[in-house]
């Protein structure tokens, strides 16, 4: 039945950069999410392997700034609206325990948080934001601007293309010139 449906395969690599398993998304023919119980399904995690930390890379940081979110749509949506590279950390608990791999030049992180009603994307992001700031690194969270539908449990950046496009979206230059002026005005604590 599954394999009536063509699917978008990814793989999610450590922060050593090793693929640590493939994370598959089945979708209809003409590009919708499959009629499945399971549209998304990640392939098994090999014995002695850790998928903690680990990321679905969508690109590598511009300038030292990368986006992170939960989904893979989400993901593809930040890019296409900022043309930021924004990674995939396939879910709530994965993005709450991201580490950023140490060589690749990232000093700027904008979390594209869900926002659910159960604030699960938001504590994620938060507890994300945290880890990272104390290690040193300038921290953006974004929520979508849209309400949360009656008959839905949330809203990701990916509802807001499809509902507003690209222009939903912060405008890159106002990202660009936050990302200053907070660099600007960061407190650098000497050792």
């Amino acid at each position: 039945y599954i394999d009536d449906y063509p699917a978008i395969v990814v793989k999610a690599v450590t922060p050593e950069n090793q693929v640590v398993t493939l994370h598959r998304t089945y979708l209809t023919v003409s590009g919708n999410k499959a009629p499945l119980d399971e549209v998304k399904k990640m392939m098994p995690i090999p014995e002695g392997a850790c998928i903690t930390g680990s990321a679905v890379r969508l690109g590598n940081p511009v300038n030292g700034v990368l986006g992170v979110a939960e989904g893979l749509e989400t993901s593809l949506s930040a890019f296409r609206a900022t043309g930021i590279p924004c990674w995939s950390l396939i879910n709530a608990a994965l993005l709450e325990a991201w580490v950023p791999p140490k060589d690749l030049n990232i000093s700027t992180v904008i979390i594209w948080a869900d926002k659910d009603r159960s604030e699960t994307g938001l504590n994620a992001a938060n507890v994300l934001k945290s880890r990272l700031e104390a290690m040193g690194y300038l921290v953006f969270i974004i929520l979508p601007p849209l309400p949360i539908p009656k008959e839905s449990k949330g809203v990701d950046w990916n509802d807001v293309v499809l509902g507003q496009g690209v222009l939903g979206f912060p405008r890159p230059e106002n990202i660009r010139l936050s990302i200053e002026y907070a660099m600007k005005n960061r407190k650098v604590e000497c050792a």
